[in-house]
């Protein structure tokens, strides 16, 4: 694995990787809890029937429709840990932009949400086939993430999108500031490794007062037009 001093690529993809199944266990944790809670509850209102209590039909079926919300969420959670894992298949795939970057916000949902952070995805105007390293693009587009994330106010909006323009695609990541510090130049000291091994480049843009842009530029392999 490359390094740029003391970064190395193959280091901080295990710090990505960590950050991701973290965020993902405590998902299904506050999941797994919630249904337990309403679990007692039923268990609860059935020692009130064997006591000879009548029992409450509209309260019985709110608990149940909340375990099946709950339950619903949960299976959502693994669904999307499935799909992260399996683009670990193979180093250099062909992944579909408007199926990965909804993926990756996904992912990302519960670190936002701890902030306050509105993320949202603008869209494609095509869909975007891409051969590349799905891991690394991942870890790329999280990275720039994390820099509008780690200074951002609470109900501030980051803005993901992705497009093509002549043989090159591009995702931009749209936020208010970056902070300027250690962390952040560590992040992006590995953004730039991470770009370089997906044959790419990132670049920082002002686009207006207290707006501020990352965009990941890499090579047109492929394109599936809608």
């Amino acid at each position: 694995m490359p390094t740029d001093g003391n970064i190395k690529l193959e280091d901080q993809s295990l710090v990505f990787l960590g950050k991701i199944m973290a965020s993902i266990s405590h998902e299904l944790n506050n999941t797994v809890a919630i249904i337990k809670e309403y679990n007692g509850l039923l268990e609860d209102m059935l020692l009130g029937v064997q006591r000879g209590n009548p029992i409450d039909d509209k309260k019985v079926e709110r608990v149940s429709k909340k375990i099946a919300s709950q339950t619903e969420k949960g299976t959502e959670i693994i669904k999307r840990f499935n799909k992260f894992a399996h683009s670990m298949d193979y180093p250099v795939n062909s992944i579909k932009l408007d199926e990965l970057l909804p993926l990756i916000i996904g992912l990302s949902r519960r670190l936002t949400e701890i902030k306050g952070i509105y993320l949202t995805f603008d869209g494609m105007a095509e869909s975007i086939t891409l051969k590349t390293n799905p891991l690394l693009l991942q870890q790329a587009v999280f990275l720039g993430l994390e820099m509008f994330m780690a200074d951002a106010d609470s109900n501030s909006q980051l803005i993901l999108s992705a497009g093509k323009t002549d043989n090159k695609v591009y995702i931009e990541i749209t936020g208010s500031k970056i902070a300027e510090n250690d962390l952040i130049e560590s992040a992006i000291q590995t953004l730039e490794i991470v770009m370089k091994n997906l044959n790419g480049v990132f670049e920082k843009k002002i686009e207006g007062k207290d707006k501020q842009a990352v965009i990941l530029t890499l090579q047109d392999l492929e394109t599936d037009r809608a």
